[in-house]
This record gives structure tokens, sequence and C-alpha cells, in this order.
């Protein structure tokens, strides 16, 4: 009757820790579960499994340290509202912002030591956001304790949006760069030739600085416009996903991007989230926009990669 007993207490007891064990499991699928992240953009879809990760804690390590933020704006990459969203968190993280109109093209090594000077200027009184289309420049041993932020942009869709803007702008300066002759040129002309518009792999020179190589997309220009995406930008942005490249901004740069309730958040990126309706492209363009632009469309994925790599390292997921 006694090993009766503890027999059964024996069975009870290892049903209930078979009972512990079960809710335990499902409770570590139900949150492996809930920590999926579906991202959902123009011709941008992934699926994410938040990890707490060594590498992705380390991509998502505040810069408390920055005093100097470069912008350095991508055409057509909604740079422009982006820069006026920076103006109003100003504000509220008692920051400056700079904003230089001037284009890239208009870049000399004198801009150099002009930029230096300014910023230094400003400094004497609060952290400066300095924003302007200009490529990759190391401001180093002149300027310390900055970094970079920048957004980019699916390939074929800011192709067609630059496309857009270099050929019906009503601004006179942009009309200017577009002989009249080619006003009319067709969308196919314009991407096969590389006109004004349709420059060819475009980001990537962004990325990898003034040097001659970088203007002709090839492996020494991806390589080095990578290994300035990933080493010496703080992070890049995707318009596709503003949102949530602004919430990883604020964690990276709580001082440039003080928190804000979500509501604000969205009433202040109103023309942002609402992508141009860009009509899409036939066979034709589609397939002369990849075969010319071969690094870019390398670079935006290489981005977009990191881009949900450092998401997952500071559990950023909708």
């Amino acid at each position: 009757m006694k090993w009766r007993k503890i027999y059964l207490s024996l069975v009870s007891f290892l049903g209930f820790v078979w009972i512990l064990l079960s809710l335990d499991l499902s409770d570590d699928l139900s949150q492996k579960q809930s920590r999926e992240l579906s991202v959902h953009g123009s011709n941008v879809n992934a699926r994410v499994v938040i990890t707490n990760s060594t590498e992705g804690r380390q991509l998502c390590e505040a810069r408390n340290n920055v005093e100097v933020l470069f912008f350095n704006r991508i055409a057509k990459c909604a740079s422009t509202s982006f820069v006026e969203l920076l103006k109003h968190l100003s504000h509220v993280g008692s920051y400056d912002v700079i904003f230089n109109r001037k284009g890239a093209y208009d870049w000399t090594p004198k801009d150099v030591d002009e930029v230096t000077t300014i910023v230094k200027r400003f400094l004497h009184y609060k952290r400066i956001v300095y924003a302007r289309h200009f490529y990759y420049t190391d401001f180093s041993p002149q300027l310390q304790s900055y970094g970079y932020i920048t957004l980019v942009r699916e390939p074929a869709d800011r192709m067609i949006s630059s496309f857009n803007y270099y050929h019906y702008s009503k601004k006179e300066h942009i009309k200017r760069l577009i002989p009249k002759e080619r006003r009319n040129e067709s969308l196919l002309d314009c991407v096969q030739q590389g006109h004004e518009g349709c420059k060819h792999n475009l980001m990537t020179k962004y990325f990898c600085g003034h040097s001659k190589f970088c203007s002709t997309g090839n492996s020494e220009a991806l390589q080095i416009a990578k290994r300035n995406l990933k080493n010496n930008f703080i992070a890049v942005g995707l318009v596709e996903n503003l949102t949530l490249s602004v919430q990883l901004f604020q964690r990276l740069l709580p001082k440039f991007f003080p928190p804000l309730p979500s509501a604000n958040l969205s009433a202040l990126l109103p023309h942002i989230n609402q992508n141009e309706k860009l009509a899409k492209p036939d066979s034709k363009v589609a397939k002369s926009i990849e075969m010319n632009n071969q690094a870019d469309i390398d670079l935006y994925q290489f981005a977009k990669d990191l881009f949900f790599k450092r998401l997952e390292g500071c559990n950023i997921y909708l």
C-alpha cells in the first residue's frame, strides 16, 4: 500500500512537470511567432524573425556622442520632406538644421573647408544637422564626433521618379539641366543613354564618394559604397518603410530624433508616406533599368538587409 502511494505521487509529480514544460514550450513558440515581422512596401516584401544576437545588439547601439549629423540626401529619395521632419524635431531636440539646396554636381574640394567652417561656427551653440545633395566625404580630422544618415529607395522607382522630376519640373534651374531637344524624350531613351534624370547607379556614387571610378558603377565602386554604408553611416533608412526608419533613427540617435507619439509622427509625414503613384514600366524599360543599374540594385539589397538586421537588434517590429 505504501509503495502504491509513492508510485501514484511520482506519477502525479511527473505529470505536473510535463504540463509545465508544455506550457513553457508553447509560450516560447508564441513569443517567437509574435516577434515575426512582416513588412510590405513598394517592391519590398520581407519576413524577419526578431533576434537578440550579439551582432544585432551592436548594430543598435545609441550614438549619443554625435555632435554633427550629415544627411547626404540622395535625389528622389524623399529627402526634402525628410528635412522638414528634421526641422520640426530640431525644436524638440535642441539642434540646428543647415539645409543647403545645392546639387551634388556643384560640390568642389573647397566645399570641405567651407562646410567645416560653417559647422564649427554653429557648434559653439548647439548640435548640427547638415543636409545637402553630396557624395560621401571623409571630414576627419577637421571634424570630430560626426556621423552620417540617409535614405535609399527601390532603384526602378527612384529612376522613374527622377525622370518625371527632371522632364516635367516647373523649376527653372531644373529645366535648364535638360536641353530642349531632349525634353520630350521617352523614359526608355533616357535610361538607355543615361541622360540627366536617368544617371546610372547614382545611389552607389552617393556612398562611394568623389573618385572618378565611383561614377562607373563597377565592382570597385560597389564594394567601397557597401563598406562606407556599413561602417561610416550610423543607419540608412528605406523610403518604402519610412516610419520604421524614423523609429530606428530614434533608437540610434535619440538626441536628434526625440521620441514622439506614433500619431504625431504620422501627422508629420503625410506627404512622405503617400508615395508617388508611379506607372509600372513596360518590360523594355524595366529590363533597361535593371541592366544599367546593377550596382544600385545590389547596393539597395545590401542596405535593405542591413536595415532589417538593425531592426532585429533593436526589437523594432510592427
